[in-house]
């Protein structure tokens, strides 16, 4: 029997392999992009991951490049359209 812990876990574990498989994304990219799509702000997407906010923003102009998004909510809604990512 598995708790719901692992089970959030487990689940946060393939959307990070699939945003890394459909986008190129690092492992990195990927978490901070996880956290926008949860509703979370950059500034606290950034803290969640372990990263400064100036990184982040280097993160998102890669991740920008790398989705063909210009902006968040282009970003939430492509993931949820080509990944089915809804949290």
């Amino acid at each position: 029997m598995t708790n719901g812990k692992e089970e959030t876990n487990a689940a946060t574990e393939q959307h990070l392999h699939a945003m890394m498989t459909a986008f190129a994304l690092s492992r990195q990219e990927a978490r901070l992009t996880l956290g926008l799509v949860s509703g979370l702000s950059l500034k606290v997407s950034a803290q969640t991951i372990g990263v400064r906010y100036e990184t982040a923003r280097g993160y998102l102009k890669s991740i920008f490049a790398k989705t063909d998004c210009n902006s968040q909510t282009a970003l939430l809604l492509k993931t949820h359209r080509d990944l089915d990512i809804r949290l």
